[in-house]
């Protein structure tokens, strides 16, 4: 019986375990269709290319502190200089100046939130037309993502207005190139 019983515990241990283990065997994570979309894109050789600019070299008076004070006229000019992004357009190569680290685009989106994809670490923002700054409501990129696409490095949700929105982009200390591919989709 004393036999019997150092067999028992240690058999139905095995048993647990055994189950266990091949539930967590079985489980599979994979990207969601929006991340896979953009991952292809990134993944893409063709696309856009747009060359941002200095404002400063523009107009002296729109430095990044005061910005908020001439949106229009410099949506304007963004657009007259074909620095423009849609939402639902492909892939884009942005080329900024190697010595200007906030870099500002015409976004055209039809409204709502979009989610902008970048293959390298930058951060983004909206100028309201009230010159107040909108941040991304995510900024996270899932393990998922991560694992099965390397083209992705930041993953931003973000909420437009219809019509021109004033995108920045702004390089940081991880960001490794000047030139660097985005892509954005509606949400």
């Amino acid at each position: 019986m004393k036999r019997l019983k150092n067999y028992v515990f240690p058999s139905a241990l095995l048993v647990v375990l055994a189950i266990a283990c091949e539930e967590f065997q079985t489980e599979t994570f994979t990207m969601d269709q929006k991340d896979a979309q953009a991952c292809e894109q990134l993944a893409d050789s063709l696309g856009d290319s747009v060359n941002t600019v200095n404002l400063t070299k523009i107009d002296s008076a729109w430095t990044n502190s005061a910005v908020g004070n001439f949106i229009a006229a410099i949506l304007d000019t963004l657009e007259d200089r074909n620095i423009v992004v849609a939402a639902n357009a492909g892939r884009y190569t942005l080329f900024t100046p190697a010595n200007v680290d906030t870099n500002y685009l015409s976004l055209q989106t039809t409204g709502g939130t979009v989610i902008v994809y970048v293959a390298d670490w930058v951060d983004i923002d909206i100028v309201k037309p009230d010159g107040n700054i909108r941040r991304p409501s995510k900024s996270s990129v899932s393990l998922e993502t991560a694992y099965e696409c390397s083209e992705i490095k930041v993953r931003f949700e973000i909420s437009t207005e219809a019509g021109s929105n004033l995108f920045r982009v702004l390089k940081n200390d991880q960001t490794r190139l000047s030139s660097f591919d985005l892509t954005i989709l509606k949400n």
